[in-house]
Parts: structure tokens; sequence; C-alpha cells
């Protein structure tokens, strides 16, 4: 083959392979703040789980919300909005340091991996520091921009199913947003609690075994002691946690459109 044709070749089959892995990295990271993407944080959380059983503790998975955002991008446009998130990326991955992984989860959401955290207390402690860290304001162009966090915090080693650690920390985050500290460590007491992320699935299993239970509430006229009309109350019998109260759960049935067939 004449030296111009290998050459043209071997540039060919380098830009290949340069696209390829350009490809690659695309697919694991997020296109807004160059972070590993939800894809990629499934992928090494195991990995994550595996140190952790090496050192003999359990990792800590950090989910983080960041509270407000909308209003940024309402007040500000969705450029700012991008810069912002794009800055908060940056700055979580340069304070976890080189012993934590950063990924974007999703959204206004981020999650934090620290595969061998010292104890509890260690995680819990470095989960409000990252609260502090997200609400010292930023500065985008001449505008400082000051937004919240909220963080979430389970633990997990190779014996768990990551989806589940990831689910144990989202639920501990909605905690946090009714937390002084604006950070909560996931416990057994979390887990019956619902939330945006285990609602549906709940309820839905809470129909299909049918633990509403519709109780009526009999309304007397004073006058003459008689009953005139009655009131129907729905309550949810839960085999765990016995009869709940329906402020506990009759916003997220009609967050979750299962009101209609529950009030059926």
């Amino acid at each position: 083959m004449p030296l111009g044709a290998t050459l043209f070749a071997w540039r060919r089959y380098r830009d290949a392979v340069a696209w390829q892995r350009e490809l690659c990295h695309l697919s694991l990271h997020d296109a807004l703040t160059g972070l590993p993407n939800l894809r990629h944080l499934r992928e090494e959380l195991p990995e994550a789980f595996r140190h952790a059983r090496r050192n003999h503790t359990k990792a800590a998975v950090l989910f983080v919300d960041l509270d407000g955002f909308k209003a940024v991008n309402d007040t500000y446009g969705h450029e700012v909005g991008d810069r912002l998130m794009a800055a908060v990326g940056d700055r979580l991955r340069r304070s976890a340091g080189d012993d934590r992984w950063v990924a974007r989860y999703a959204g206004d959401r981020f999650v934090i991996i620290d595969p061998a955290p010292a104890t509890a207390e260690h995680a819990a402690r470095f989960a409000k520091e990252m609260v502090s860290v997200i609400e010292t304001p930023f500065g985008l162009g001449a505008d400082q921009i000051a937004i919240s966090a909220s963080i979430g915090v389970a633990f997990g080693d190779i014996t768990d199913d990551p989806d589940d650690v990831l689910r144990d920390a989202d639920t501990a985050m909605y905690d946090a947003k009714h937390s002084e500290s604006r950070s909560e460590i996931f416990t057994e007491a979390t887990r019956a609690r619902l939330t945006p992320a285990t609602a549906e699935r709940r309820l839905q299993r809470a129909l299909e075994d049918g633990e509403f239970r519709l109780l009526f509430q009999p309304i007397v006229a004073l006058r003459s002691g008689r009953i005139v009309r009655g009131e129907g109350l729905l309550r949810w019998d839960h085999p765990g946690r016995g009869m709940i109260p329906p402020g506990d759960f009759l916003s997220s049935l009609e967050d979750t459109g299962l009101i209609v067939p529950v009030g059926r």
C-alpha cells in the first residue's frame, strides 16, 4: 500500500477511535456539568459498596436536592440557571475531594458517594458541610445568587441493592427539608414515611391489598340529639403502622392520581 494511503487509513482509524471514546464519555457524563450521570452512577455504586466491604464499613450515599432552583430560572432565565447548575457541580466536586465521587442525578439533584466514611457521624458532619458549601452565594457576573440545599444520607454495602440505597437517601432528603440542619440520616423509622419517590408504589400496593378503610362519623343535632347525617372518613390500615390518618397520605394520593380509584 502506498505511504499516502497508509497515512490516510491510519488517520481514519485514529479519528474513529477518538470519536468512539468521545461517544463513550458523553454516554456516561452530564453535558452541562461534566459530572458522571445517572447511568455512570449506577455502574459506580456496586464498586463503592465492594470497597466499603473490604474496609469493613458501609459506603455513604448523599442525595442532594437544590431548594428553590426553579425560582432562579424564573427570575434570571435558563441561561443563568444553567451557569449556576454548572457552578454548583464544580463546587461540589472540589469540596468533596479526591476520595469521594460526585454525580448529577437529574435536574437539580446530585449524588455524592463516600466509599469509606470513618463513622456515620462523620458522614452526617460531611453532609452538613456540603449544605454550607452550597449556601455560600455564587457570583455569576454582576449577580450574587444564593440557594440552599437539602441532603439525605443512606448507607450500603455489596449486600444492598444500589437502587434501594438511592431511594433511602432520597427519602431521608425529604425529611431534611423540614430539619434545621437541612440534612438527615436514613433510619428504619424513615422508611415508613411517604415521599414522592415511594408514594405511588406504596399506595398502589395498599389499594390492591385492600388496606384503605371507610369509617363513618355521625353528625348529631344538638337540639334534638338525633343523628341527621354522617361523614365518611378515609383511613389507611397499614399492616405495620396501624391506622394512618388522612393527613399523612391524602396529598400523595392526589399527587399520584390514585385518589380516583381510591375514591371509587
